[in-house]
């Protein structure tokens, strides 16, 4: 995708529509093409739209390794399960996928991104996600359900970043992350919103929120110690 913002380190993400790889050549042609941790994956996963996921994760990741020059690395875990890059000091990645997309980060320094489709907010799952002044910015934007949905998922995408970034995943509870976004211009310079986790400022961390083209009923974002200056995603293209 675009530079980073003057002064930032390295951070890179891009972004996958995994509906070609429903041409069984073509899934097979790509398949083929993975190390053997990531076909294991992929054949742990029973739902024909997960395979095509988990294969969309795989291509990015294994071909942003090979633009790095890391071509047939291996990934490892963490001890608290976050995955890392064998043999590849100073370099970190994330995935993460929904509906038919799939994004991939990789950076200099640790990294969480998560994207979702838009998806419904039930009051009961907003009062268990969100802190009250998050509610509040989202009522105050909102002039119908479909703002309200896009933007409690634009929310959530922040803070599983959050989470994926620190490696505690979902034990870190969503509610006890507040996104402070009065400072982010409605929605638009999130490198300016402000982290809480259990009111505490994390000033260290930044917030991307980026844009797959031409498709607006995905949220994305990126939690890293960078803020990105471009907020459209580079697709990858099979084609060429």
């Amino acid at each position: 995708m675009g530079e980073n913002k003057e002064g930032a380190g390295s951070l890179k993400v891009t972004g996958i529509d995994v509906s070609f790889l429903e041409d069984g050549k073509i899934f097979d042609f790509w398949y083929d093409k993975m190390p053997v941790s990531r076909r294991q994956k992929i054949d742990l996963v029973k739902p024909l739209k997960g395979k095509l996921l988990s294969l969309g994760a795989g291509i990015l990741f294994t071909e942003g390794l090979k633009k790095l020059g890391l071509e047939g690395a291996e990934i490892g875990l963490l001890e608290n399960k976050k995955p890392y890059i064998i043999g590849a000091d100073g370099l970190y990645f994330n995935l993460s996928h929904s509906g038919g997309m799939a994004v991939c980060a990789f950076s200099d320094s640790e990294v969480g991104i998560d994207i979702e489709k838009n998806k419904e907010f039930k009051d009961s799952l907003v009062d268990y996600v969100f802190d009250d002044r998050e509610k509040e910015f989202v009522s105050r934007l909102s002039d119908d359900d479909n703002k309200r949905n896009a933007l409690f998922t634009s929310i959530w995408t922040m803070k599983e970043s959050i989470m994926k970034f620190t490696g505690k995943g979902i034990s870190m509870v969503p509610k006890s992350i507040f996104v402070d976004l009065s400072a982010a211009d409605n929605m638009g310079d999130m490198s300016v919103a402000a982290i809480y986790h259990n009111g505490k400022l994390i000033p260290e961390l930044k917030l991307s929120t980026l844009r797959i083209p031409a498709n607006p009923d995905y949220q994305v974002c990126v939690c890293s110690k960078y803020a990105l200056s471009s907020r459209d995603i580079e697709m990858f293209d099979h084609r060429s």
